[in-house]
């Protein structure tokens, strides 16, 4: 795994990186991800994404190809957001903020103007009867939104090129607090790093 682009972006989110909104926040994914499934947790709103109206906390595990443009886990990776329990997760909302979120990290990453973020895309559908597939663990299958979609972006770390992503993304209650659950990659959905991500998405857990 070549490792500069994995500094880079570690540099970018260790300058925001904190304890969770609430106490022991941190400590509170567990993702049962083999080890070099590498991660970290840092505070909701990102400084890479000011904008974003979500609080509380972020937890992500990079696949191994993460940073490596010639791995076919390249860009692929599982993120959880613990999030506030006032904050507004309807299906706009969710559209809203996931799309501004990768807007920051595009601009906070390779300086972006909103000439450049302004043109990424969004498509989310809810997932349809029966689905979604493999929930978390932590989650009650009958109390899931779940949706699927892609992002037309430009991708950041490695390519600086135009990038279509794909994702899943399950939302549930732990307790009061919302849980958004991600699983990413520019892969097509059959292809098999999906197949490794929805086991590990299965086995998630908040403590």
């Amino acid at each position: 795994m070549k490792m500069i682009p994995l500094v880079a972006c570690t540099a970018v989110l260790l300058t925001i990186s904190a304890r969770g909104q609430e106490a022991g926040d941190g400590e509170r994914f567990q993702f049962n991800t083999p080890a070099e499934w590498r991660g970290e947790v840092i505070k909701l709103p990102p400084g890479f994404a000011k904008d974003l109206k979500w609080h509380g906390t972020e937890s992500i595990r990079f696949a191994p190809g993460m940073f490596d443009a010639d791995s076919e886990s390249f860009f692929s990776y599982v993120l959880v957001f613990l999030l506030s329990k006032d904050d507004d997760l309807t299906d706009k909302a969710v559209k809203v903020q996931v799309l501004t979120y990768y807007q920051g990290l595009a601009s906070a990453v390779m300086g972006a103007g909103k000439d450049v973020t302004d043109a990424f895309k969004l498509t989310l559908q809810k997932s349809k009867a029966g689905e979604p597939t493999s929930p978390p663990a932590d989650a009650e299958k009958k109390k899931i939104t779940g949706w699927t979609g892609t992002l037309e972006w430009v991708e950041p770390f490695k390519t600086k090129k135009g990038q279509t992503l794909n994702l899943e993304i399950h939302l549930w209650k732990n307790g009061e607090r919302p849980v958004l659950y991600f699983a990413v990659s520019p892969q097509k959905t059959d292809h098999a790093i999906w197949d490794e991500m929805r086991k590990y998405r299965a086995l998630f857990q908040l403590k």
